[in-house]
């Protein structure tokens, strides 16, 4: 299963459920989710330990 969901305790009446996203960086192919990593401010893509995220996909040396 790639995801799940985290229940954050948020007092005793309320209880808030946060979608878990896992996948792996495009640019080291490491295992990220999103309970463990940060959220890039910009694209919304989970900021892997090596710097990478969504803003700079498609950005290579390649690309025309």
């Amino acid at each position: 299963m790639k995801g799940g969901i985290k229940m954050i305790d948020e007092g005793k009446k309320t209880q808030t459920y946060k979608y878990i996203r896992q996948t792996h960086c495009f640019n080291c192919k490491k295992d990220i989710n999103s309970q463990q990593y940060d959220e890039c401010v910009d694209c919304k893509g989970i900021v892997c330990s090596c710097g990478s995220c969504f803003c700079e996909w498609g950005y290579s040396e390649f690309s025309y």
